[in-house]
């Protein structure tokens, strides 16, 4: 076997790649769950909540936004209605019509802006209660120049144990959210009834407002 002695620029070279390598993925890289850690829960395409309404003072204006959220398909009406976009008229009806839900999409902000945010969409398949998850989204939107963030966490908290609530609502806090929308959940009828809209994200503040009813 050969080796090839290496000068000292080259050996400086290749470390620093490693550290610079290193440290991208303690910094950014996002793992999901293993097959096994992660479970099939039965899902609303739509999403079950009520209607989200009072959106409009917390639209971004001409600025990039992220919103980190469950159920796909109420995420993308609420990118919609977060972002600087002129073509709002009309929210689509919400019930669990696919086909009619994406017409009323499309007729509300045409095919082209739903298939732009769609492609700019990236699925994290981890818990929210991984802390770790939430620095690295953190630090990507650092990266990429983003400060208009927006959390959508529908029941989560609601459907949690009390032990994991507080954590999930500290991992929410990292991203200094400028809106935390969350729902609440009712034990009798198993469905959301009041939707929050929260601006400070302190799991102080929010705590007792989210608990099953």
């Amino acid at each position: 076997m050969m080796h090839k002695q290496l000068g000292q620029p080259q050996a400086a070279t290749i470390i620093q790649k490693h550290f610079r390598g290193q440290r991208a993925r303690r910094l950014y890289t996002l793992y999901p769950l293993k097959p096994e850690q992660q479970t099939h829960e039965i899902a609303f395409l739509i999403g079950n909540d009520p209607v989200i309404e009072g959106l409009e003072s917390f639209q971004a204006k001409q600025e990039q936004i992220a919103l980190i959220a469950t159920s796909g398909m109420r995420a993308l009406l609420l990118v919609c209605q977060l972002a600087d976009n002129a073509q709002k008229s009309r929210i689509p009806n919400p019930k669990q019509d696919i086909e009619g839900y994406f017409k009323n999409l499309f007729a509300c902000y045409s095919y082209d802006y739903i298939r732009t945010i769609i492609l700019f969409t990236s699925f994290i398949s981890q818990t929210w209660e991984d802390s770790s998850t939430f620095c690295k989204i953190r630090n990507i939107l650092g990266l990429l120049g983003i400060n208009q963030v927006y959390v959508y966490a529908s029941n989560i908290i609601c459907n949690m144990p009390e032990n994991c609530r507080l954590q999930i609502l500290q991992n929410i806090a990292l991203l200094q959210p400028r809106l935390s929308i969350h729902t609440d959940l009712s034990l009798s009828f198993l469905t959301p009834e009041r939707v929050y809209l929260v601006e400070d994200p302190q799991p102080s503040m929010v705590h007792p407002l989210l608990k099953p009813t």
